[in-house]
């Protein structure tokens, strides 16, 4: 009976370490004040396949808040770089004005994008079916706006959902990714499945 509840831990220990594949998504600072320094940290590389071709210019984060209808964006810091892949080979796509920034939340739906979904853009790449996408880990810094959606610099500001890429009229171009906790999380469920496993064997005795 040890020999089970050790391997299940093991297995839980070993799920916890090692699914954080994907990251996570992290809003710092306040987007509406400006201080502390707005920040989305992308924490893990994530890997997109491409279903329909043309050209990506929003990551979008699937349902990360309910609408507040402000529809407010943020511009990044100059000289900055969004950090991708295709297929592949490294590039570092210019991250300014006008052409990428983030947004909060749409006052309607477009396309692929409803309204309780947030918006990072990016300067556009043609990518065809079959191509890889890979959005590079990352930090990047951006200016405020006091009607910025203040759910994603409060209790919204780590997102685990669905993420996919579209084109700049919302055509979706990719499946979803499942954005998943950090390990720190996941080693912490492992954990609780330990000590409920140990529970169980105690009282069977």
């Amino acid at each position: 009976m040890k020999t089970k509840h050790t391997a299940a831990l093991a297995a839980a220990f070993a799920i916890a370490t090692t699914a954080a594949s994907q990251g996570a998504i992290v809003l710092s600072g306040n987007f509406n004040t400006g201080t502390p320094t707005p920040t989305l940290t992308i924490t893990q590389d994530i890997t997109f396949n491409i279903s329909v071709g043309g050209f990506p210019r929003i990551l979008v984060f699937d349902e990360w808040t309910t609408s507040d209808g402000s529809q407010s964006f943020v511009f990044p810091t100059v000289g900055q770089q969004f950090a991708y892949s295709l297929n592949g080979a490294p590039a570092n796509n210019s991250f300014s004005m006008p052409d990428a920034g983030l947004g909060d939340n749409l006052t309607s739906d477009a396309r692929a994008i409803t309204t309780k979904d947030g918006r990072l853009f990016f300067n556009s790449f043609l990518a065809n079916v079959g191509d890889t996408v890979v959005v590079s880990a990352g930090s990047y810094t951006f200016g405020s706006d006091p009607q910025f959606n203040p759910l994603l610099s409060t209790t919204d500001s780590i997102f685990t959902g669905e993420t996919f890429l579209t084109d700049i009229s919302g055509n979706r171009l990719t499946d979803n990714v499942s954005l998943v906790p950090e390990s720190s999380a996941l080693a912490l469920t492992a954990l609780a499945s330990l000590s409920l496993l140990r529970r169980k064997r105690r009282a069977s005795v």
